[in-house]
């Protein structure tokens, strides 16, 4: 009897039209953006947004999300900038596996609820939800204050009476978002275009400081750089400096899922996507290795140009390499537009999770976040997809009536275009999250000893507040309303479902 009342509550959502069935090959060969539409259906979600990416400007935006070679030079002075470029890159093989699989802006939190237990897989979702929506609102927070800290050392370098405030950081900060938002919101329409150029702009800027700092700055010995070892956090041995000092090497790539929160904009997002995150390891990996290497052997006396007034040695780098407050702020400035370019795909990446998460009823407030405008024409290659109805509404808004028992996704995974095969994913796989552990567990110590109010790393309360209120909200609230990644009624026919 429950058998047949489901299957009626499931015929309340379900097309007449029969679903479409086929393999990632024979779909492929379907006309532009039919075939995304196709994926995304299945996996329990209507096309809504529109799909401008292509995999150059899916690059380009990847790149710059990531700025290795930027960020290694704001972490000049530790000492395991050379080290573990490799493990992290082979971690990033996971998104690109699991992504290939089912490729939706949700990432993570989608992805838990299918591959968990059915026992918990809701309450992990819920959680890795969360914490993914929380990271990149604090990787968005984090940025702009690098660069706006960075423009107030700029300012000391030409300026030396100045006396920086932190309430002046914080308006730059406000200022830089500012910015974001405009490109975000305004001229939307053109962050594939921009994020094209900004890849040019990423590889010139590269070289440009590269070749400016290689020739006009003294240089170090191999030994200074290869056999000079560091211990500026005064840790009793010099394998724990190590351990904490290995977390600036993980900053370096942090963002590397960027793409995948995307992916719901981009063409072919199944092959393009997980190419951009390889791509983007490589290209990278080997620019923020040459800047790491080019940056130790100008480096000089470690003591003088980390007690630099501007707060970022690399500035004091650039000045006694140049020896020129004009060449220093050229150079600085290169640094700057470029990781505010990464704020802007920073604040893309991190309203695409929120919005993900928030139609499938993860936050507070999640009927107003999921909204999104109906005044921009959806794809024509998606209308055979698309339930006609007479108002328009977000898809996973909240239905009322008889539509409240809305089933949730519960897709049948295959292997797409992009895996480690046999045995060496499975290792792979093992070394990935043995290595992720590593690094969560020492990204919480603090970088010096011993230990102040000052330089505490609060990583550790952020993190458990954020665990710690999602699972109190989880209880109060959240348990009522997140069922789990929802099936848009309009593509149930094509969903794989789990009632």
């Amino acid at each position: 009897m429950r058998k047949m009342d489901q299957d009626q509550e499931l015929n309340q959502f379900t097309r007449a039209s029969p679903p479409i069935t086929g393999t990632y090959t024979e779909l492929s060969g379907q006309r532009k953006h039919r075939k995304d539409a196709v994926v995304l259906a299945r996996l329990g979600k209507k096309q809504v947004l529109k799909r401008r990416f292509g995999f150059l400007s899916l690059f380009g935006f990847s790149c710059t999300i990531l700025i290795t070679w930027e960020t290694v030079l704001a972490w000049v002075g530790d000492q395991s900038q050379c080290q573990g470029q490799t493990p992290t890159k082979l971690s990033c093989s996971i998104f690109q596996q699991a992504f290939q699989k089912a490729p939706i802006a949700g990432g993570q939190y989608f992805w838990t609820s299918i591959l968990a237990p059915k026992r918990y897989r809701k309450f992990l979702s819920y959680i890795t939800g969360w914490l993914t929506s929380l990271a990149w609102i604090a990787t968005l927070a984090t940025g702009s204050i690098f660069v706006g800290t960075i423009i107030q050392g700029l300012i000391i370098l030409n300026y030396p009476n100045y006396d920086a405030q932190k309430y002046q950081g914080t308006f730059l900060c406000w200022a830089v978002i500012a910015v974001a938002v405009f490109v975000n919101t305004v001229v939307s329409s053109l962050l594939p275009v921009i994020e094209g150029l900004i890849l040019v702009f990423h590889v010139l800027g590269f070289v440009a400081i590269m070749i400016t700092l290689v020739t006009l700055a003294p240089h170090g010995s191999a030994s200074d750089v290869f056999q000079t070892v560091l211990n500026g956090g005064n840790w009793p041995t010099q394998g724990l400096s190590f351990c904490v000092g290995f977390i600036g090497n993980v900053a370096t790539f942090v963002g590397a899922d960027a793409s995948v929160h995307m992916s719901e904009e981009i063409e072919n997002a199944a092959v393009n996507v997980p190419r951009a995150i390889f791509s983007t390891m490589v290209l990278n990996g080997s620019t923020g290795f040459a800047m790491a290497l080019a940056v130790l052997f100008c480096l000089g006396d470690p003591e003088k140009v980390l007690e630099t007034a501007t707060g970022f040695p690399f500035i004091q780098v650039f000045y006694n390499g140049t020896q020129s407050k004009a060449g220093a702020t050229v150079m600085t400035a290169l640094v700057v537009a470029l990781a505010w370019s990464a704020v802007i795909g920073f604040l893309a990446t991190a309203s695409r999770m929120v919005w993900s998460f928030a139609r499938d009823k993860g936050l507070p407030f999640h009927k107003y976040i999921s909204k999104i405008r109906d005044r921009s024409p959806q794809d024509d290659s998606d209308e055979d997809l698309a339930h006609p109805s007479s108002s328009p509404r977000p898809p996973s808004q909240e239905l009322s009536g008889e539509d409240q028992k809305q089933p949730t996704a519960q897709p049948l995974l295959v292997w797409g275009p992009w895996r480690v095969p046999g045995v060496f994913g499975t290792i792979n796989n093992v070394f990935a999250c043995i290595y992720i552990v590593f690094v969560l567990f020492w990204s919480f110590w603090p970088p010096a000893t011993p230990a102040t109010a000052e330089n505490m790393n609060y990583s550790v309360l952020v993190t458990g507040s954020v665990i710690g209120f999602s699972i109190v909200y989880y209880f109060a609230r959240g348990k009522k309303e997140y069922k789990g990644p929802l099936i848009d009624r309009e593509v149930l026919s094509f969903a794989r479902h789990d009632l």
